[in-house]
């Protein structure tokens, strides 16, 4: 029998929640889950291959199917970091007149921080009688809105968490009862909906360059996973 390899071990905080986990790095095995998933370029096959890592590379026990899509995304980016490596090579092309060069840059996974919004709130008011609790999209949510290219209303139904007023507390509806209940709402209470998820916690970073054909200085902000890794 040959002999096993020792695989580290790290820590972080989930951003939601405050929970301290372990993991460790990918190995081959899960490299190959998620080449084949990029290969598919399905968003399922994406969103399955990357729990399947997230079940492989994460030693401590917490609930999968409620981790928030931010959360997510900070996870996956710290498993990146200690399994290929802590900087990340971006090509940004510069698209101004008479430029479109593409730059190659690199950037420091530690020095992206989840920012979050200090007027942010989950649980609020519509009126003097009715509040309504929200929570965070999971990666199922995010990836059932994708593939169905369904829009903002959508998302807002599937995060509802509760319903509530000065006697009772509504937390089992039907999606037609929730539609019912949003379409019911005004303009301006609708949108103290959508800033919940405009106020959400990201993953930003601020990248200055300079353009290497035009020297033309440039600011550029990166969000959310996906940009991280253009």
């Amino acid at each position: 029998m040959l002999p096993s390899i020792a695989t580290p071990e790290f820590e972080t905080t989930i951003p939601s929640s405050g929970q301290k986990i372990k993991f460790r790095p990918f190995l081959v095995k899960e490299e190959k889950i998620l080449y084949f998933a990029l290969e598919s370029g399905e968003q399922n096959e994406m969103i399955s291959a990357i729990k399947k890592i997230f079940e492989n590379c994460i030693l401590s026990e917490f609930n999968f199917d409620k981790l928030s899509y931010f959360d997510f995304e900070y996870i996956f980016l710290m498993l990146r970091a200690k399994s290929v490596g802590e900087s990340i090579e971006l090509s940004l092309t510069h698209n101004v007149e008479n430029c479109g060069h593409v730059n190659s840059l690199a950037i420091n996974i530690e020095d992206i921080k989840m920012q979050t919004n200090e007027n942010h709130n989950d649980k609020f008011m519509l009126n003097d009688n009715i509040g309504i609790k929200m929570k965070y999209p999971t990666i199922d949510t995010m990836g059932m809105i994708q593939d169905q290219s369904s829009n903002s209303f959508d998302l807002v139904r599937n995060s509802i968490d509760f319903v509530y007023d000065n006697e009772n507390v509504y937390d089992e509806f039907s999606d037609e009862e929730a539609d019912a209940f949003l379409e019911s709402l005004s303009k301006s209470q609708f949108e103290k909906i959508t800033q919940f998820f405009e106020t959400m916690p990201k993953l930003r970073h601020e990248v200055k360059y300079k353009c290497g054909k035009c020297n033309k200085e440039e600011t550029v902000l990166l969000e959310g996973l996906q940009s991280f890794f253009t």
